[in-house]
């Protein structure tokens, strides 16, 4: 099931659930508005709603994650055309697969709190005028 804040300017995917309640927290204490989901279906659910948040901080490595699925939903008049990427993970693929993606930036696990404010400082107040490749 969706989470009922659909109009987040943030969209947490994350599979462990104590960095993402971490994470979240430390968000919202910052005045983000943060809806915070642990896996691929989850994703998929929530975008479905018509949500189209501001920034997505996306772990590469979350259960039942469609990278297809996030690339359609990036495409011109999808749930995330508009929405800056922001890849976690810590593979050391990382790098390229948010290079791949489109994504603006890649925090790589695990990162400094002062990585993670300064990403979603610049990255999650405004949105990017990124284009993310075709597919």
């Amino acid at each position: 099931m969706a989470p009922a804040n659909t109009h987040a300017e943030i969209l947490l995917v994350e599979d462990e659930a104590m960095l993402r309640t971490a994470i979240q927290r430390i968000l919202r204490a910052q005045g983000y508005s943060v809806a915070a989901l642990g896996d691929g279906t989850a994703l998929e659910e929530y975008l479905a709603s018509g949500a189209s948040p501001r920034l997505l901080l996306l772990d590469l490595c979350v259960p039942r994650l469609d990278l297809a699925t996030v690339r359609r939903a990036q495409r011109p008049g999808g749930p995330l055309a508009s929405t800056t990427l922001l890849v976690m993970s810590g593979l050391d693929e990382a790098p390229h697969a948010a290079s791949a993606l489109g994504a603006a930036g890649c925090l790589l696990k695990p990162f400094d709190l002062s990585e993670l404010l300064g990403a979603v400082a610049r990255f999650g107040r405004t949105r990017t005028s990124l284009r993310p490749p075709t597919l």
